[in-house]
């Protein structure tokens, strides 16, 4: 979570330890400063959700014999997602059908106060004002950062995930592949990555992040992390866009019950097809 000290400190409100009072906050947030969003969140950005639905108890989807049983619909998912609304409604006021490129111009603009973001947003936000894509390193001083809170207290579990790197099957050279998956996963490879402010493959690597606020959040953060459904299919998933859809529906004030029952049933439809 990226934030504006100078925000949070008019509202007389201190980093968050519970999901539900960063939740609280993120409304006050909002409504102490009309016209800006106490979380900026477009109505796309599924990755963001995926907290709420684990923290209350549910899933996306689970083993189910030889298939795959979808459980956005369930009691505990439906909490999570409820929340979910709750936030996207009261406190932001991101374009409910966006996606969540380029989160720094808000907040650069100073009509975001606050935004989930990977770790190397940061290097958005302080980019040069001359960039392609410009920054405003002169909120260096005002930027904050902590992890999402879990429901109890602690670190929220949030969602790993990325680009993939594999072999093709149709590879002309599959050894020189391989060679080169194993140069990217070496401890040196790793390494750079860490001391540049990413998350490395290994935990053994955790503590090239640093110390500093933003390396703790990256390591609270990537230490309780979780995945999508390991199913081959699950691509074929994100591929029809359900969740985007699903989240753009919910932005925008619709059935929460009834949008996941439907999305149920898509991912059901395209995992065990």
């Amino acid at each position: 979570m990226f934030y504006k000290k100078d925000a949070f400190a008019a509202s007389g409100i201190e980093i968050p330890t519970t999901l539900d009072q960063y939740v609280d906050q993120a409304i006050q947030l909002a409504d102490d400063n009309p016209g800006k969003s106490g979380i900026w969140w477009p109505g796309q950005n599924w990755y963001a959700a995926l907290p709420y639905i684990w923290e209350n108890g549910g899933e996306v989807a689970v083993p189910d014999g030889e298939g795959w049983d979808a459980q956005l619909s369930s009691d505990e998912s439906l909490a999570g997602l409820a929340e979910v609304q709750k936030v996207m409604t009261e406190a932001s006021l991101a374009p409910k059908d966006a996606n969540e490129s380029n989160p720094q111009v808000g907040f650069c603009d100073g009509t975001s106060l606050q935004l989930a973001a990977p770790s190397w947003v940061k290097w958005s936000i302080l980019a040069p004002e001359d960039a392609e894509t410009p920054g405003c390193p002169d909120q260096e001083e005002n930027l904050g950062v902590y992890a999402l809170p879990g429901k109890d207290g602690g670190a929220a579990q949030v969602f790993a995930g990325g680009s993939n790197i594999a072999v093709s099957a149709n590879s002309k050279h599959p050894e020189l592949a391989i060679d080169a998956l194993k140069i990217i996963l070496s401890d040196e490879y790793q390494t750079i990555y860490g001391q540049n402010g990413l998350v490395p493959a290994k935990l053994s690597l955790a503590d090239t992040v640093g110390t500093d606020e933003v390396a703790q959040a990256i390591s609270a953060a990537a230490g309780n992390a979780k995945l999508t459904p390991a199913s081959p299919k699950w691509a074929d998933v994100e591929a029809a866009g359900i969740l985007q859809d699903l989240f753009v529906n919910i932005a925008q004030g619709g059935d929460v019950k009834q949008l996941a029952e439907a999305a149920d049933q898509q991912i059901e439809d395209i995992l065990n097809g």
